[in-house]
């Protein structure tokens, strides 16, 4: 198939992994990981898409207690011992100074998930949705159509397909 006529539905993945508002931080990082994945949409019990976490938010969830985040609001990042330098690009998160330790390290994936979903339907060109990555710096878009979520496309299924076709 050429890139050009390419959709989103080609390439998408049709099988995701979805988690609940409630699901906590440790489960949802033991669900993503065991799926071999680095986000999953968030859906409540009616279907409807309500953010998307990944595991770079709840990693700093999970270590929010602990002492390794380092920052300030808008600006929080793991603190590497070696280095003193972010890690990856700062991130717009939750104000944690309404979280006590505990309830960040045990929280849910609906106080750590991003709620500013990018969106992309099973007919758009593939370019039409990386363009969409790049402009939103986001490296998965939600498929949606109707309003339901149908899939996800990543920036690595993008990239496998530029690979195995030239």
């Amino acid at each position: 198939m050429q890139a050009t006529k390419l959709t989103v539905r080609d390439l998408m993945q049709k099988k995701v992994v979805r988690l609940e508002p409630s699901t906590t931080v440790r489960e949802a990082i033991e669900l993503i990981e065991d799926a071999g994945i680095t986000g999953a949409p968030v859906v409540d019990a009616s279907g409807t898409v309500l953010g998307v976490v990944s595991l770079r938010d709840l990693a700093q969830a999970s270590e929010a207690g602990s002492g390794t985040v380092a920052g300030r609001r808008s600006e929080f990042y793991l603190a590497d011992a070696d280095e003193d330098r972010p890690y990856g690009e700062a991130d717009e998160l939750s104000d944690v100074e309404d979280y006590s330790p505990a309830a960040m390290r045990d929280g849910t994936v609906a106080e750590w998930m991003t709620t500013e979903l990018v969106t992309v339907e099973p007919t758009d060109s593939v370019r039409a949705a990386a363009r969409k990555m790049t402009e939103h710096k986001v490296h998965r878009v939600l498929v949606l159509e109707d309003g339901r979520l149908k899939g996800i496309l990543t920036s690595t299924d993008i990239v496998r397909f530029v690979a195995d076709n030239g």
